[in-house]
């Protein structure tokens, strides 16, 4: 099942910003592409627009330029 699936593969997932952007964290490259595919489908389905960006997380801390 799908959301079982989605549910199993992320770390945490959650909802934010003023236009609603979903985001999950994942362990691995491999596990993103999956949640992304399956997260497209979900979106395919009830025909809603949406743009997925995958990206490592930054492990430094904040630095000033």
């Amino acid at each position: 099942m799908k959301n079982s699936t989605l549910a199993n593969s992320t770390l945490r997932a959650g909802i934010s910003g003023e236009r609603s952007s979903i985001f999950a964290l994942c362990e691995g490259q491999n596990i993103a592409d999956k949640v992304a595919v399956i997260m497209s489908e979900a979106y395919l389905d009830i025909r809603i627009s949406f743009d997925i960006h995958i990206s490592k997380i930054n492990v430094q801390s904040v630095k000033i330029l």
